[in-house]
């Protein structure tokens, strides 16, 4: 990691080390311990906002580049970077780059949420995008289950204090599918 970081000062060296060692840089966003990553949370932070202007530089029509800001766009939404995952998203969105169905369901709840009833109002949505990735898009249904959970955790961390009532509201609504999926799948098993 830290090789990254040094190689970030100017976008020819960063890219230059992507496209020498990004199987490294791969395996360590994706093949890491949450766990682990949690801990190195508020480097990685520091990382793509210190060197964002750099990051965003890239040259997306080399694949290698757009993997490389892919991969911190996803690890931005499991540690729940918001202002990282903003930029990083307002970035591919510009670029009419689809980020996919899981991602956008998160983008639903880490931009532009200003109260409680911005998250519960949009539950909906991000089921039917999270519903969609799971069905089009993921191997398996670990990394929508992981966005369902941090969507929850969101909301239970802004609003669980201040707000108790719609952190109920949001989890019934996920109880409620959650046993309508339960049931089908029991019925025609």
């Amino acid at each position: 990691m830290d090789d990254l970081f040094n190689s970030s000062s100017h976008v020819n060296s960063l890219q230059r080390y992507l496209s020498d060692n990004f199987e490294q840089v791969y395996d360590f966003f994706t093949h890491q311990k949450h766990s682990d990553l949690v801990a190195s949370r508020d480097k990685l932070n520091r990382y793509i906002r210190l060197n964002q202007n750099v990051i965003l530089q890239l040259d997306i029509d080399d694949k290698t580049n757009l993997a490389f800001i892919s991969l911190l766009l996803d690890i931005s939404e499991e540690l729940g970077l918001i202002g990282s995952f903003r930029s990083l998203h307002d970035y591919l969105k510009d670029k009419k780059y689809n980020i996919g169905e899981r991602l956008k369901a998160a983008s639903l709840y880490l931009i532009g949420v200003r109260t409680a009833d911005d998250y519960v109002s949009r539950y909906e949505t991000i089921y039917e995008h999270l519903q969609l990735s799971s069905e089009t898009e993921e191997d398996n249904t670990d990394r929508v289950l992981m966005t369902m959970v941090n969507y929850y955790a969101q909301v239970i961390n802004d609003f669980g204090e201040f707000n108790i009532g719609k952190v109920f509201e949001l989890k019934a609504k996920i109880k409620r599918v959650f046993l309508i999926l339960n049931s089908h799948f029991f019925t025609t098993s």
